[in-house]
Order: structure tokens, then sequence, then C-alpha cells
């Protein structure tokens, strides 16, 4: 018998669209242990003599085909061209044929495949809308009636017409009541898919508003940057990955020079824009595996990762020097201004106040010795 889920969106992404697919496909195999049952009541029947050997084998011839070319069309694609990509109701209608064929057959035991015919539509109540089980219930109906005209042409002295008639308008209100039970789950599946929908929309908004939380936990508002306790953070790990792998870093601490006569004269509002020049210029000239942070004020620090304090020195350099060509823009006036920089280089195993301490004594002297100048503390 066949399986069935609700209709799949034709909007998804191809790699979603071949995943639904797939799952079509096995829940197809899958319905092979329903025919398996509903062949298991044919073959009980012949062997309680309703009919012969042969309506079996019939059954069998049909139900293979059937189920070859249902597996051949959701394998080509052929499916996604229906409104429902699931082809529920084709299948229905077609896993009736061999029960409807066996019905013809089974003499007083006609009544046996009308149930087994009813209990496919239970396949449908998950993904059928209202229309379908009318189209379905005509299918039922029609083969049904087909049945009993046939009985009644080839074989009348089997008929029992009030018996007949009585399971054919109890086919009827039973399909009805299918439909009714089909509508009421269609529309728990429509709020609960409504109710998805806004539980997604709300979560995706949560982890916006997380993910803004979380960055304005590790930024500077003014600049961009990253602040002090983030960075004091990456130090603590970068400290941890020296110990255990080898290697060092560099750590350097910037201070704009004269940065209070920056605000005096032009206004915070320049001394703002000052800053946030300082940041985008230190963002340029590190590289992507270097990190800096506003350390408080008009400072600024810099971890360089792996670098020997050389290296870490002609760095600095060359962002001083880039940073005193600069001109500065603001709404009331262009200047220049130039920094200091003091560094040291981490010793193993030492805390990390140590390694600021030092790079502080560096700043210390390198504005003791007129700024606009990179010491070092080894």
């Amino acid at each position: 018998m066949p399986t069935s889920a609700p209709s799949t969106d034709h909007s998804l992404s191809p790699a979603s669209l071949q995943r639904a697919q797939r799952l079509r496909e096995k829940r197809l195999l899958t319905g092979l242990v329903s025919y398996g049952l509903a062949l298991a009541v044919t073959i009980g029947a012949w062997l309680l003599g309703f009919y012969g050997g042969e309506v079996v084998a019939v059954v069998v011839a049909l139900v293979v085909p059937i189920n070859i070319g249902l597996f051949a069309l959701i394998r080509s694609g052929k499916n996604l061209g229906f409104r429902d990509p699931n082809i529920t109701l084709l299948q229905l209608c077609l896993a009736s044929v061999p029960v409807l064929y066996a019905m013809f057959h089974a003499g007083e035991a006609r009544g046996a495949f009308l149930v087994l015919s009813l209990s496919v539509t239970m396949y449908g109540l998950f993904s059928f809308r209202t229309r379908d089980f009318v189209y379905f219930t005509a299918f039922i109906l029609t083969g049904y009636s087909t049945v009993i005209l046939l009985l009644l042409w080839l074989s009348p002295d089997g008929l029992h017409p009030r018996v007949d008639s009585l399971q054919w308008f109890a086919v009827l209100v039973a399909m009805a009541q299918f439909s009714s039970l089909a509508g009421y789950v269609n529309g728990l599946r429509g709020r609960l898919r409504q109710g998805n929908k806004a539980l997604a929309e709300g979560n995706a908004a949560l982890q916006r508003a997380l993910d803004r939380i979380r960055e304005m936990a590790m930024r500077d508002e003014l600049t961009g940057a990253y602040n002090r306790r983030y960075l004091a953070e990456a130090i603590a790990l970068e400290r941890k990955r020296c110990e255990r792998e080898g290697g060092g870093f560099s750590f350097a601490i910037v201070d704009i020079d004269f940065f209070k006569q920056v605000n005096d004269t032009y206004g915070h509002l320049a001394g703002d824009e000052v800053l946030k020049g300082v940041a985008a210029l230190l963002r340029t000239e590190l590289r992507e595996t270097d990190l800096f942070g506003r350390w408080g004020g008009e400072e600024f620090a810099v971890l360089l990762v792996g670098a020997e304090l050389d290296d870490a020195c002609s760095t600095m350099e060359r962002i001083l020097s880039a940073l005193a060509a600069q001109l500065f823009t603001t709404a009331d006036a262009s200047l220049h201004i130039t920094a200091s920089a003091g560094i040291t280089a981490y010793r193993s195993h030492e805390d990390a106040d140590r390694t600021f301490a030092r790079a502080d004594e560096a700043l210390y002297r390198a504005k003791a010795a007129g700024r606009n100048r990179v010491e070092v503390t080894a």
C-alpha cells in the first residue's frame, strides 16, 4: 500500500529537493510491507477456497508493475510536475485496482476486500485535501459499482442486492467521515505550519539579537575594534597555545599623542573621528592573524601573533609612519596626528599582566623620549 506525507514546497533548494525525492523513494519501498499484508489477505481467501490460485497470480502481476512504475516516476522527477509531489492520490487509486480485482472474484467474501479498500484510504488522511477525498471516493465507488455490474451481468446468482447496496452506501458514509477527519487534520497541520513558521521567525530574531549582543560584548561601540576584555581573553588563549605548541607573540600598546589637545581644541566629535580613523588604519595595516582593540581612552593594544620583537617593531614603525602621514578631516578642521608605541614579547609561563606592564613601560619611555616613536622592552 502507498505511504504519504505532506506535500513538499516546490521552492526547495536543489539539495533539499533531492533529499525529499530520496525520502519519497524510501517511503514507496516501505509501502511494500502494506502491499504484502494485502497480499496475505488475498492468499488467505484463496486458501479458504473463495477463488483459484490464478487470482493471486493476477494480483501479484498487477502489484509489481504498479510499484515499478511509481518508483520510476519518482526517480525520474516527473512526480514534481504534480500538485502533490508525493502523488498520494495516484498511489491510492492504483493500489485499489488489485483489491477491486480480488473483490470481483471473492464471491461472498467481497466485504473483506471492501474493508481492505477502505483501509487504503487511511494513507491519505495526512496529505489529502477534501477534494482529493471526493476524487478517491468517486474512484472507489465507481470501482465497486463496476464490480457489482459485472457480477450482475456475468454471475447474478452470487449477488445479494440489498447487502451490496447497503455496503455501497456504507462506503459513501465512511469516505465522508474520512473526508471530514482529513479536513480537521489538515487544519491542524496548517495551524502547526503557521506556528512553526512564527516560531522559526522568532528564533531567527532572537538569534540576531543574541549575535548583536555578543558583538556588542566584544566590540568597542565607537571604533568597531575589539574591546579590552575581549582582547585580554584572546591573549590568554594565545598564551595557552604558545605553552602547548611552542612559539610566542608580541604585544604593543599604541597611544595617540596629545589627544587631549585635539578634544580641547576641536571638540570631542573631532576626537571621536580621530579614534575611528586610527582604528581603520590599524585594521588596514595589520595582518589578518593579528588582533587589535581599544585598550582605553586614546590607547589601542595590538596582539601580533607569532611575531618576534624585531618584526613587531618594524610593523609598528610602519603603522606610526602611515598614521603621521594621514590627514584627518573633521567637520571643523583637517589635522595630522602622531602616536607612540611600546612593544614587548611574551615570556614563557609569565602572567599576562606582566606582559602588559612591560609594554606599558616601553610606551612610557616612548612618550618621554619625544613621542611619535616605538620603544621596546625585551
